[in-house]
């Protein structure tokens, strides 16, 4: 599986003052009507713990300059300042120079083995259309160049 290009993104929320999140590369949209998104944690991650503890949390999609802080974030469920972060007026986290951030609530919670499935509504979103995307793929980062068809 690892061989499938992934975006790379972050999973956050603002946990009594620190940011508690985590690296993810299982980002889905679910539903196009009414925006709905799904990503896999597991069981036992901080992350998935603050997620019950608030009421928004944010997704952002990172930018190919972000790399170091995707590497970050994916050891562990990781917690931290505020720096790099801004607060939007719905109390959501919103990671400043990244690709796409969205602002979501949890609508339902799968467990499956070791993981859950989380399912989001996308409450509000913020994208930049000068970015590029990193991209995960083979065990390694990455990005990718648009090229006009020569069709």
């Amino acid at each position: 599986m690892s061989c499938i290009p992934n975006s790379v993104s972050i999973v956050a929320a603002y946990v009594e003052g620190l940011v508690v999140g985590c690296t993810i590369s299982s980002l889905v949209s679910v539903d196009v009507e009414s925006p709905k998104v799904l990503f896999v944690l597991k069981n036992d991650s901080s992350t998935l713990r603050a997620l019950s503890s608030v009421s928004i949390f944010s997704i952002s999609v990172l930018a190919e300059n972000q790399r170091s802080i995707a590497l970050d974030f994916s050891s562990a469920s990781k917690e931290t300042s505020l720096d790099s972060w801004s607060v939007g007026d719905d109390g959501s986290l919103l990671l400043d120079n990244s690709l796409v951030s969205f602002s979501c609530k949890v609508v339902d919670l799968h467990v499956k083995g070791s993981t859950s499935i989380v399912i989001a509504s996308v409450v509000s979103q913020r994208f930049s259309t000068t970015l590029k995307p990193l991209i995960y793929s083979f065990r390694a980062f990455g990005t990718f160049t648009n090229r006009k068809s020569e069709i």
